[in-house]
């Protein structure tokens, strides 16, 4: 059997499965937009930062040559330009990506155009000696080795992020194919639904009605406390008048108020119907025959009792009652018959059939004890 997916809100069906699907589908494809973006920018940081420590280590070559060639005494203006070039685009890239790196990078880059500016000023005087030469050059080789691995760990940082990123993104679009499933399924399941169901109440119709008495009476059959299966049809009295006088949509609002207390008043085993225009049928079993006409009664009360689209209103039952094997033409019929008697009667009264009485009122049913 096809659950209902149809819930009722402010009088109308609606269909929750399916918003909340198109929900987290939408939730899906926002993550993983948004995955695919940081692993794009990852791949961007990625690639800045390993020219950034390609571009340290030039330093440091440079730095080397350039101290060589002045002990030597040779030209090293091309390696002091390169210097220049390389230090300024390194404390460039790190200026203008302060969100990805820290204080710490900041102050290592720092340190290092420090060394070379006092080490390019210590050689251009010609004033210094082997030690100092060679502290010069360890200064250069500790400064960069260690703006080097603080670059490479932020670089580590960003393929752990990249790969967390890219997890993400696969996780969330396997999550976005079962979505479509479900969402295919929903409507698969919602188009059969449709076809069972009315949809200005959200009731079950009477297409597949076999089928849900079938369900009904397998789900209810160890019910052996209660014997009676009772098939109330339940009609709004004077409807047409109301139509004419409120209009149709005033009467598609009156329908959908009845319904909803109609569904209040039902019990969980029970299966209830629009069986057409202005009248329900309510299934339900009962321990005897007065259980079933006080429970009929306590309805049509409350129907009456409560406004429906500011309209007040009555209702007419008949109840048709079967024991033993359902025919249900048969016993529908004696509803038929039932609620027919309770309009001759004037309407907003209950009426009962057996296979082995005539049409009783509630009350005549009542005192002989039915």
């Amino acid at each position: 059997m096809v659950q209902h997916m149809i819930t009722i809100e402010n009088g109308r069906p609606v269909d929750k499965r399916s918003n909340r699907i198109y929900l987290f589908i939408i939730t899906a494809v926002i993550l993983a937009v948004l995955a695919q973006m940081f692993s794009l920018y990852t791949d961007s940081v990625l690639n800045q930062t390993t020219t950034m420590v390609r571009n340290t280590g030039s330093i440091r070559g440079n730095m080397q040559q350039t101290i060589l060639h002045y002990t030597l005494e040779l030209d090293a203006s091309e390696q002091i330009h390169t210097i220049d070039t390389l230090l300024t685009e390194l404390l460039s890239s790190l200026s203008s990506h302060r969100l990805l790196f820290t204080q710490e990078h900041h102050i290592k880059a720092s340190n290092l155009e420090e060394l070379w500016r006092e080490g390019s000023s210590m050689l251009s005087s010609g004033k210094y000696s082997v030690e100092e030469i060679r502290k010069v050059t360890e200064a250069v080789n500790v400064a960069s080795d260690s703006l080097i691995t603080a670059i490479k760990d932020r670089v580590n940082t960003f393929r752990r992020l990249q790969l967390y990123a890219t997890c993400l993104w696969i996780f969330t679009f396997l999550v976005l194919i079962v979505l479509l499933l479900l969402l295919r399924r929903s409507f698969i399941t919602r188009l059969l639904d449709t076809s069972i169901s009315d949809s200005l109440t959200g009731l079950r119709n009477r297409n597949f009605i076999s089928e849900y008495i079938e369900d009904f009476c397998s789900r209810t059959r160890d019910q052996k406390d209660k014997p009676f299966r009772a098939f109330i049809l339940a009609d709004i009295d004077n409807f047409k008048r109301i139509n004419d006088t409120y209009g149709h949509q005033k009467g598609d609002e009156i329908l959908v108020s009845v319904a909803q207390t109609l569904r209040d008043l039902s019990r969980k085993e029970s299966l209830l119907f629009r069986y057409g225009g202005e009248e329900f049928l309510l299934i339900l079993r009962f321990p005897t025959l007065k259980d079933a006409l006080l429970y009929t009664e306590a309805v049509r009360r409350s129907v009456q009792s409560h406004e429906h689209g500011g309209v007040t209103l009555t209702m007419s039952f008949g109840i048709g009652v079967c024991t033993g094997e359902l025919d249900f033409h048969r016993v529908i019929g004696f509803a038929d018959s039932a609620l027919y008697a309770a309009k001759e009667a004037g309407r907003n009264c209950t009426f009962l059939k057996t296979p082995t009485t005539e049409v009783l009122s509630a009350q005549e049913a009542i005192d002989r004890s039915l």
